[in-house]
């Protein structure tokens, strides 16, 4: 049997399968496909343009991915919430290496969603995961190719000369996407926190990413508390850009020959030390009456 007759189909029709397997094989999160099995074999000999299946399998995949990419950042429920808390200090650690963490997870044949998906769920930049996802599958999709078609044919040629039925590599497909989909599902049931409380212990922190959304080092959005109560915008939090502040948010600076003698006076008065949950109005009338302790 030759290498070919593995996933055999016409010249004229193997690039549009090719599309279809690694679109198909890499839109379905957490279950890999070995759609570089299919690459491979497509690139021994001269009836494919080498470049070309390189091309067709990086950018098929890349844009799957940009989907799944999407799907998470918009909220969709990929992970429950017991996974997803398990996962949040793993998040915020490829957040914070964003494309390279992007890049090395689609330059390498390893399960890529364990990094995708939770890029997506910390909002990460779609316009950099997808150039740093596009170059990886380059990458990988263009060593698959010139591997396997300079040293690929003469290294597996001697073990097929015997194999007369194209079953046992099936089967043996079959059996290395179910450990892949082992591996993923080990990732998922690890207990992130016990492992970054020693490599990593910043990813613990609850509040150290969820309430501004940063951008090249600026701050773009931030998450308020309202005074309302949790009925009102998101469990009690409400979005305000950055600009708002710049807009509504300053302080007036007057000199003290303007100021009544009331206000002189409370300005030359001690400070008083107001408890968190006291009205800060109280300290305009007078001290406050003392509060029992929550």
């Amino acid at each position: 049997m030759e290498l070919t007759d593995i996933f055999p189909f016409a010249p004229d029709d193997g690039y549009l399968i090719l599309i279809l397997v690694n679109f198909i094989g890499s839109l379905i999160p957490f279950v890999p496909l070995p759609g570089f099995l299919l690459l491979a074999t497509m690139s021994v000999g001269s009836e494919y343009d080498l470049h070309l299946l390189a091309i067709l399998s990086a950018v098929s995949a890349a844009v799957a991915k940009q989907i799944i990419f999407f799907v998470s950042f918009s909220g969709r429920k990929i992970m429950n919430q017991k996974t997803r808390k398990r996962m949040r200090p793993f998040e915020r650690l490829v957040k914070k290496y964003g494309a390279a963490a992007a890049f090395f997870a689609a330059a390498t044949p390893m399960p890529d969603d364990i990094i995708f998906i939770p890029l997506g769920l910390a909002k990460y930049n779609p316009k950099r995961f997808f150039a740093a996802t596009l170059a990886g599958k380059l990458v990988l999709s263009y060593i698959i190719v010139f591997i396997s078609h300079y040293v690929g044919l003469s290294f597996i040629e001697p073990y097929l000369e015997n194999v007369d039925d194209a079953t046992p590599v099936y089967i043996g497909i079959a059996i290395f996407a179910a450990a892949m989909t082992g591996v993923i599902i080990l990732v998922l049931k690890l207990d992130w926190q016990r492992i970054m409380v020693k490599f990593a212990p910043w990813t613990l922190d609850e509040n150290s990413d969820d309430n501004v959304d940063i951008d090249k080092n600026k701050p773009r959005k931030w998450r308020v508390e309202n005074s309302w109560g949790p009925d009102h915008g998101e469990k009690g939090f409400d979005i305000m850009t950055d600009p708002w502040f710049d807009q509504f948010m300053y302080e007036v600076v007057i000199h003290k020959k303007h100021l009544t003698k009331k206000l002189m006076d409370l300005y030359k008065a001690e400070p008083i030390s107001l408890p968190p949950w006291e009205r800060a109005t109280s300290a305009a009338i007078g001290k406050p009456k003392p509060t029992p302790d929550p």
